[in-house]
């Protein structure tokens, strides 16, 4: 965490479809800002940082097909593709 007072999130808006429907905001609670993805459907939340986002801007057309397949992780009970770890502040660690 950054030391100083925390910074509020600067809220981005909603990006939906008839698939899905996320809410977009920048968290500056890290090391450096990140992008804070909240699945309004299920609560899940994630993060991406600036490599994560510019590897996607980079991606080849079609580069993200595999992982668009809801029934790969999101349809299964009990799924999570990736497990526990400190860095998930979304999860509880034990």
């Amino acid at each position: 965490m950054a030391d100083g007072p925390a910074r509020p999130e600067q809220p981005l808006g909603i990006v939906e479809n008839e698939f899905a429907s996320v809410e977009l905001s920048i968290d500056h609670d890290g090391n450096s800002p990140r992008l804070r993805i909240v699945d309004l459907r299920t609560g899940k939340v994630g993060f991406a940082d600036a490599l994560e986002l510019e590897t996607i801007a980079w991606l080849p057309q079609g580069a993200m097909h595999p992982l668009l397949d809801p029934s790969l992780h999101r349809w299964r009970e009990g799924s999570d593709p990736i497990p526990d770890r400190p860095d998930r502040p979304d999860r509880e660690n034990p």
